[in-house]
C-alpha cells in the first residue's frame, strides 16, 4: 500500500511538474510575443514618424524652391521693364527694337517663359511673341483680360493664377507695368511655363520606388503630376467621374486637411494614379504650401506604406524565430 501510494505521488508530481513547465513555457512565449509586437509597433510608429518628417522637409524645400523660382522670373521681367531704352522703344512703338528686346529676353529665359506680351496703356494687346499655334488676340484676351484690368488700375507687379494659355499649356502670367519719365506707357507680360517648373523643381523629387510629388492650387486643380492625364483635373470631382467604383472618402478627408492647414502629415488609402489600372493602396502623405503671388499651391509628397512596413515585418519575423529557438532550448 505504501509502495502504491508512493508511485501515485510520484506520478502526480511528474504531471504537476510537467504542467508547471508547460505553463511556464506558454507564459514565457506570451510575454515574448507581447514584447516582440510592442517592439514592432514602436519601431513602426517611430519609422513612420521619421518618414513623415522627412517627407514634410522635402515638401517645404520644394515649396521654397517654387517661390524662389517665381521670384527670379519676376525680377527678370522687372529688369526689362526698367530698361529706359526698352521703355523708350515701347513709348514710340518701335516694333523692330521691341522685337529685339523680347527675343533677347526669351532667349535668356530659355524655355522657362513660353510667351511675352506687350499691352498698351489702354489695355490693348499690341504684340505677342512667339505667336500661338492659333494666332488670335481674342484668345489672349480670354487668358489675360481680367488681370490686365487689375494692373491698369493698380499699376504694380502682379502674378496671375495658374491657367491654360492659348495653346492649352498651364502658365502663370507675370505682369509688369512700364514707365517712361514716370509716365505709365503700358504693361509687359511673361507667361511662365508650369511644365518647365515641374521638370526642374518637382519631378526630380522622389519618395521611395512609387512615391512622387504633386502640386495643386487652392481650388484642388492639379497643376503638376507625373501622370499627364491628371494635370488640369479636379483632384476629387474628376477622379470620381472617371472611377465611379473607387473609394474616395479618405482622400477627401486628406484634401480637406490640406485646404484647412498650412502643412501636415497623414496616413490614408488611395490609388497610384500613375498606374494603368490603379489599385487601392495605403500611403503616407506630407504637404505644405507655396505662396505664389496672392495664391497658394499645395505641394504634397506621397510614399507607399508597404515600402516602410515590409522591412519592419521582416524584423518582427526574426524576433519570433529567435524566440522559438530559445523556447526549444529551454524545453530540452
Amino acid at each position: 500500500m505504501t509502495t502504491l501510494y508512493a508511485k501515485i505521488v510520484m506520478i502526480v508530481k511528474r504531471i504537476f511538474t510537467g504542467k508547471i513547465i508547460l505553463y511556464a513555457i506558454l507564459a514565457f512565449l506570451f510575454v515574448l510575443t507581447v514584447m516582440a509586437y510592442t517592439t514592432y509597433d514602436n519601431n513602426r510608429n517611430e519609422i513612420i514618424d521619421q518618414q513623415h518628417q522627412h517627407l514634410l522637409t522635402i515638401s517645404r524645400s520644394t515649396c521654397r524652391s517654387l517661390e524662389i523660382y517665381v521670384g527670379e522670373k519676376v525680377d527678370c521681367l522687372k529688369i526689362l521693364a526698367l530698361n529706359d531704352r526698352f521703355a523708350f522703344a515701347m513709348k514710340n512703338e518701335n516694333r523692330l527694337a521691341l522685337q529685339s528686346y523680347f527675343c533677347a529676353y526669351l532667349e535668356a529665359q530659355k524655355e522657362d517663359v513660353r510667351r511675352v506680351y506687350e499691352i498698351n496703356k489702354a489695355g490693348k494687346i499690341v504684340y505677342q511673341h512667339p505667336e500661338p499655334t492659333t494666332p488670335s488676340f481674342s484668345n489672349s484676351y480670354a487668358v489675360l483680360g481680367k488681370d490686365i484690368e487689375r494692373v491698369l488700375a493698380e499699376k504694380s507687379t502682379y502674378i496671375g493664377r495658374a491657367k491654360k494659355d492659348e495653346d492649352g499649356q498651364y502658365v502663370i502670367n507675370i505682369f509688369e507695368p512700364v514707365f517712361y519719365d514716370r509716365e505709365f506707357i503700358g504693361i509687359i507680360v511673361g507667361a511662365v511655363s508650369l511644365n518647365m517648373m515641374y521638370e526642374k523643381l518637382v519631378k526630380p523629387v522622389k519618395a521611395g520606388k512609387e512615391g512622387y510629388a504633386m502640386v495643386k492650387d487652392r481650388d484642388g486643380i492639379i497643376l503638376m503630376h507625373p501622370a499627364e492625364d491628371q494635370i488640369g483635373i479636379d483632384v476629387i470631382a474628376t477622379r470620381k467621374e472617371r472611377h465611379p467604383d473607387f473609394e474616395f472618402h479618405e482622400l477627401e478627408s486628406l484634401i480637406e486637411q490640406q485646404f484647412a492647414n498650412e502643412e501636415g502629415t497623414t496616413i490614408y488609402h488611395s490609388y497610384w494614379w500613375t498606374d494603368k489600372k490603379p489599385q487601392k493602396t495605403k500611403k503616407l502623405n506630407a504637404f505644405s504650401r507655396a505662396y505664389i503671388g496672392e495664391e497658394f499651391w499645395i505641394v504634397a509628397m506621397a510614399l507607399s506604406y508597404n515600402e516602410l512596413e515590409g522591412p519592419i515585418r521582416q524584423h518582427l519575423v526574426k524576433i519570433v524565430q529567435v524566440a522559438f529557438v530559445i523556447i526549444l532550448i529551454i524545453s530540452v
